[in-house]
Order: C-alpha cells, then structure tokens, then sequence
C-alpha cells in the first residue's frame, strides 16, 4: 500500500488547493462542495494524499447530475444516448481546457494529468506568479 504525504507535504497541497479555489470561485465559477457534492456541479478541487509522484492537487469539472446519468450511465431514451455522451465529452473536454487556461492566467503551474480514468483532469504542481486575486 502506497505512503502518504508527510504532514508538511499536505499542508502545502491544501494551501494550493485553497488558492485554487479562491481564484476559480473569483473568476464567477462555481465551486462543489464536499458537503453535498451529488447533486452539484461546477469546480471540483481535490488534493491527493499519497506520497508518490502522483500526489498532487487536482482539478475537474463536474457536469449535473442529469447528464452525467444520462451520459455515463445511459439513464436517457436509447436514440439519444449517443448524443448525451457527445455532449458530456465535449463539456469535459471544453472545461478542462478553459480550467487549464483560467489556472494559468493566475499563475499556476497547471498542465493535463493524464490518469488512467481521468481524461480531462488538470494537475496543478504550484504557483510561479503573484496570485491575481487579494
């Protein structure tokens, strides 16, 4: 079973993970809450633990629930199943590309993580400039 980060790792991924969010949320996006995240959708910011090369702070868009049943889980009529995960894909897609460009004009190092199951997931590794927002 892989390690996980030391105290000092994580409390520096959290403060990333924070800055991450403040300056999506200042940008107008919505941010989704571990409280009820089910039925939400927007900004979802999670920080790995693990001590390997993989830990990190990642970041995902995260459609409504109704398309991502009707996507993921085919939970739609059978002739436009198709055109459901079409859309799902290319919102994933699309905001992810937009996360990467956002995270970037706020001086984060953000670049594509190219997971096994998270296609359209950004990785952010630190910050290199001043942070745009107070």
């Amino acid at each position: 079973m892989p390690e996980h980060a030391d105290r000092e790792v994580m409390d520096e991924r959290n403060r990333l993970a924070m800055q991450v969010v403040e300056d999506l949320a200042a940008a107008g996006l919505p941010v989704v809450s571990e409280i009820s995240p089910t039925y939400q959708s927007g900004v979802e910011v999670t920080v790995d633990p693990l001590a390997d090369e993989q830990g990190g702070v990642y970041v995902t868009w995260r459609t409504h629930e109704i398309l991502r049943r009707q996507a993921v889980y085919g939970e739609c009529p059978p002739e436009i199943a198709e055109a459901r995960a079409d859309y799902w894909h290319t919102a994933m897609a699309t905001m992810a590309e937009t996360l990467r460009g956002l995270l970037a004009a706020a001086g984060f190092e953000a670049g594509h993580y190219a997971g096994d199951f998270h296609t359209n997931t950004v990785r952010v590794t630190g910050r290199t400039g001043a942070p745009p927002v107070g």
